[in-house]
């Protein structure tokens, strides 16, 4: 794997990529954390989490394979719930696409809505010393009207916040990324670089975690050491070491290394190749990645051992910004991006739009006290008429005239405004 310093904020370094499942386990840590409440997940949420890790796992393959030797962290989570959100403006062939991408044909919008403010709610719940938090936003174009029902929905499921904004003003760049900054602790920021003017509503979803280990780290324990690459050279990195109880599981193909945070509800699941690098058996990142899905997954939960180990675990830190418009094209998503989408859900008003781009932005810290970490999607929609906007960007001719008579007082052109 090629190591990119451009992407990496501090000296450590971890595998190209990390996987945090969120599992919810029937057995509990003897600990003196809280005890989490649990109950019987609905049939649509049961559906809805299948089909998010499937989703999750497909979205993790390609991206990784459009950084193929560069480090990956994403948060499928926050992208899924974007486009949750974003589908309930789309009709037609264009919620298809969006509800074909995330998996879950078969499930109605309100089904699909409901399940998610269900499952969210269980999430936040499990576990009180556990930070872990959901935000949702809509800003649309003040001078259109946004339709009720879409309103009603964002309000009602997604607990979203819902503002009017002048996308032609340079400050509403800054007010979403404020937003955006605060609901991620300061870990994300500048999501959004720039607005064209055609830009009628921008989606964005927010998610913050920050977690304790369930047995921490001795900082006077991390020290450092080799970690193998797969070119066959290897590199010194701070290793963090501890003696806790964690669940392993393996394949012919890949290991799973499962710790927990707090409670031991939230996890942080590791999976690499069953083989260290200089073995002829040994399995790409990529390969390994590639062969991932939920039932994999599961047999690897459902057989692991839970048992007192040594565990060394990388430091690391680490920072990801991707746009994911080709990832989505490559999952059915083609249409809502063309002049062909359908999102008349959106607006009281008659409005052609489609999607302009999805820009994802994530952060990582692992250290010997826990992780934090955090994510933001925004989902651009633009009109594909020029109906609502003019836009004089270029140079221009000009006249002073009088209506009535159509009488031309001066003229004139325009190439540079500060001139």
């Amino acid at each position: 794997m090629k190591f990119n310093p451009t992407l990496i904020k501090s000296t450590s370094i971890f595998l190209s990529t990390i996987l945090i499942v969120f599992s919810c386990k029937d057995d509990q840590s003897n600990n003196d954390n809280n005890e989490p409440i649990l109950r019987a997940l609905s049939n649509d949420e049961q559906t809805i989490i299948t089909s998010a890790n499937d989703f999750s796992f497909e979205l993790l393959k390609i991206v990784s394979n459009s950084y193929e030797s560069e480090n990956v962290f994403i948060s499928p989570f926050s992208v899924n719930a974007a486009l949750s959100m974003t589908l309930n403006g789309a009709n037609g062939n264009t919620k298809d696409s969006i509800i074909y991408a995330l998996g879950l044909e078969g499930l109605s919008e309100q089904q699909i809505n409901q399940a998610y403010l269900d499952l969210t709610t269980f999430l936040l719940g499990l576990d009180k010393k556990v930070t872990f938090d959901i935000a949702n936003s809509n800003w649309y174009a003040e001078n259109l009207t946004l339709n009720s029902a879409f309103r009603q929905t964002l309000l009602d499921y997604y607990d979203a916040e819902v503002r009017a904004v002048d996308f032609r003003d340079t400050k509403t760049v800054g007010i979403i990324n404020d937003w955006v900054e605060e609901k991620t602790n300061d870990k994300i920021k500048d999501l959004i670089s720039e607005l064209d003017p055609m830009i009628i509503m921008v989606l964005v979803n927010a998610v913050y975690f920050n977690a304790e280990w369930t047995v921490k780290f001795d900082k006077d324990d991390t020290q450092d050491q080799l970690f193998y690459l797969e070119n066959g050279t290897s590199i010194m990195t701070p290793m963090m070491h501890n003696e806790s109880t964690i669940v392993t599981a393996q394949n012919d193909q890949m290991r799973l290394i499962d710790v927990p945070y707090g409670n031991g509800q939230f996890r942080f699941t590791i999976v690499m190749s069953a083989y260290s690098t200089d073995n002829e058996n040994y399995q790409s990142l990529n390969d390994i990645i590639g062969g991932l899905n939920s039932q994999v997954l599961n047999t690897l939960l459902e057989n692991g051992n839970e048992m007192e180990m040594d565990l060394y675990l990388p430091k690391f830190t680490f920072e990801f910004k991707t746009e994911l418009r080709e990832v989505l094209e490559e999952m059915g998503m083609g249409i809502a991006f063309t002049e062909n989408a359908d999102f008349k859900n959106l607006f009281e008003e008659s409005s052609e739009a489609s999607i302009d781009e999805i820009i994802h932005q994530s952060y990582i810290d692992v250290n010997e006290k826990g992780t934090e970490a955090a994510a933001a999607t925004a989902i651009v929609i633009k009109t594909t008429s020029l109906g609502p906007i003019a836009n004089v960007n270029q140079p221009f001719a000009y006249l002073i005239r009088e209506q009535h008579s159509n009488t031309i007082l001066f003229s004139g052109k325009m190439l540079n405004p500060e001139e």
